[in-house]
């Protein structure tokens, strides 16, 4: 049991009703039990790209960032993702320009 929650307790369980399934908080490495509604990973602006690190190497799980410019639609064009590392992260980097965008980490199974 991680973090108190049974072994095979459903992915998308929501133990403590803040919004974030189990499964997305282990994504990003998260403490399930707290609340996360506020305390999720922004990403990080650094020269002329944004970018997020994530754990992405659970079997027979998909993970896929997208992007958006308005918060209604969202996309993976434009967004480059690595392959996980030694300890199973990946970033996702998308180009910053003139126009805001915005990253989502969709986790599923």
């Amino acid at each position: 049991t991680m973090h108190g929650n049974a072994h095979d307790a459903p992915p998308q369980d929501d133990p403590n009703q803040d919004g974030v399934p189990l499964l997305l908080a282990y994504a990003l490495g998260l403490d399930p039990n707290r609340n996360l509604a506020g305390a999720m990973p922004q990403p990080v602006a650094s020269g002329d790209s944004m970018h997020f690190t994530y754990f992405a190497n659970a079997d027979g799980v998909t993970y896929q960032v997208e992007a958006s410019r308005n918060m209604i639609d969202w996309s993976p064009a434009g967004v480059s993702t690595s392959a996980p590392g030694p300890d199973g992260n990946s970033t996702a980097t998308v180009p910053i320009d003139a126009t805001p965008r915005y990253l989502r980490l969709r986790v599923s199974f």
